[in-house]
Formats: structure tokens, C-alpha cells, sequence
């Protein structure tokens, strides 16, 4: 039996991780916690978020659009957010999480890091990578030109040329910071199907955990 078993989906808000990781969850039979920020911030955090800026937990879309009025909420919350979500990681094991440490870089980069210090960026992306060498297996998922259409659920940004962009972001702050790092097992799925996406991930889990029971680690 491997001894972690905490695997996490990474990619852009919209493109089936819930949905995916749920059912993963669901034949693996282990658990698959809520990582969205309105279930795992505590309720200081909560208070502090809504007290100083305003923040009343509205979805992706309404943090961005804070991040972008209000410097200091977007480093503050992504700060909060990554030390929730590396806990939850720790915490938990069997687990299968839809958000990633990666998630939580690009959304730094793209939300916060130009109201940062290269330092306070550098320290960011070091608790990140901790956070991610404690998974066992990492599923990118990547936009690709068979998804139907992007769901809009008040919460996130309902945009093709976004989901499109972020994505090439996940892929480039993926190669450049993690990467490099000897832990996980990483796979990109970046087709629609659901059912083909749900054998590809069980085959490459139980791939990679054979492989890890027979001393390829």
C-alpha cells in the first residue's frame, strides 16, 4: 500500500476539476473535502477578509475584481488561501483534492504578484512547493478545443479567451516551478469526454501506484 495517497487536480475554474475529482473520489472510495475558500477559511479568516476589504466570498470572479481595486486584499487572500488548502493537504491522506499548490501560484501571479516583493513572491512559491512535495499524484487539466462551453455560474469567468490564457499559465508556472521537483506524478488531460477523462486518471493512479509498490519510486 503507497503511503500517500493524495492526489490533486490542478487547472483553470471551469473546466470539469470538480466534476472529474469527484468521481476519482468516488471509485477510489476516499474522501474528496470541499478546497474552495468560503468551506475551508475559519471563520476569523472570514471576518478579518470581509472586516478589512469588504470580502463577502462572492466566487473567482468577485476576487479578482477585489485584487484588482484593492492591492493589499489580493496578497492578503492568497496568502490565507495557500496556508489553508497546504494544511488541508497535510491533514488528510487518503485524499483526492480539485485544486492544486499550483492553482494557488498562478492565481498569486496573475491576481497579486505585481503588488508583491520579489521576496514576498519567492517565499510564496517555497510554501507552495512544500505544500505540493506532500501529494502523491497531480492531474493537470489543461483547456482543450472539445469543450463544449464554459458553465457560468455566477462565480467564475464564463470566457473562452480567459480559460484559454490561464491555462497557458498553469503550463508555464508549472515547467518553470514545479517541474523540477522529485515527488508527485504528474499527468495533463486535455480532452472533454468525461468518461475517457475518469479512465485516464484511475489508469494513471493505478499505473503509478503499481510502479511505486515495486520499487520504481
Amino acid at each position: 500500500m503507497q503511503k500517500r495517497m493524495k492526489i490533486a487536480f490542478a487547472g483553470p475554474s471551469g473546466l470539469g476539476k470538480t466534476t472529474l475529482a469527484h468521481l476519482v473520489a468516488d471509485r477510489l472510495k476516499i474522501a474528496h473535502p470541499s478546497t474552495s475558500a468560503g468551506d475551508i477559511f475559519t471563520r476569523e479568516d472570514k471576518y478579518n477578509l470581509k472586516d478589512l476589504y469588504g470580502y463577502e466570498g462572492k466566487g473567482h470572479q468577485n476576487v479578482i475584481n477585489l485584487s484588482a481595486s484593492d492591492p493589499e486584499f489580493g496578497v492578503t487572500f492568497q496568502n490565507v488561501l495557500l496556508s489553508r488548502r497546504a494544511k488541508q493537504i497535510e491533514d488528510n491522506n487518503p485524499v483526492v483534492l480539485d485544486r492544486c499548490p499550483i492553482d494557488n501560484v498562478v492565481y498569486m501571479l496573475t491576481q497579486a504578484g505585481h503588488n508583491m516583493r520579489e521576496t514576498q513572491v519567492n517565499e510564496f512559491i517555497n510554501r507552495a512547493q512544500l505544500a505540493y512535495l506532500e501529494l502523491s499524484h497531480v492531474i493537470m487539466i489543461r483547456y482543450s478545443s472539445d469543450i463544449p462551453f464554459i458553465e457560468d455560474n455566477k462565480s467564475r469567468v464564463p470566457n473562452r479567451y480567459f480559460q484559454q490564457y490561464i491555462s497557458d499559465v498553469f503550463g508555464g508556472v508549472y515547467v518553470r516551478y514545479f517541474s523540477h521537483i522529485i515527488g508527485p506524478r504528474v499527468i495533463e488531460i486535455d480532452f472533454w469526454n468525461l468518461e475517457e477523462r475518469v479512465k485516464t486518471a484511475l489508469a494513471f493512479i493505478e499505473d503509478s501506484t503499481k510502479e511505486f509498490e515495486h520499487g520504481k519510486n
